[in-house]
């Protein structure tokens, strides 16, 4: 996935809360994957990934639809690793 794709899909992503808008990834088109080890979706295409496990505070998650996170692994792929460039 190219940065201009890339960048509108997660504009879109985005602006919709998953509250109003439950099936927000399907309808954007995003494509899901697996890395090992961890049972999360990750979305592909993506040159590095998060993986964060949720603090709870229901406050901020109902009032605000954001949830806080503890980053709890990291992936990169290996040509960004090295500074190659598509």
């Amino acid at each position: 996935m190219t940065r201009v794709p890339q960048l509108n899909l997660v504009y879109q992503i985005g602006h919709r809360g998953l509250s109003d808008d439950p099936d927000k990834l399907q309808q954007c088109g995003v494509e899901l994957q697996r890395i090992a080890d961890r049972n999360l979706p990750f979305v592909a295409g993506c040159s590095a990934w998060l993986a964060c496990k949720t603090i709870p505070h229901g406050h901020n998650q109902k009032t605000h639809d954001l949830s806080i996170g503890e980053g709890v692994g990291a992936w990169l792929i290996p040509a960004v690793a090295v500074g190659v460039r598509n």
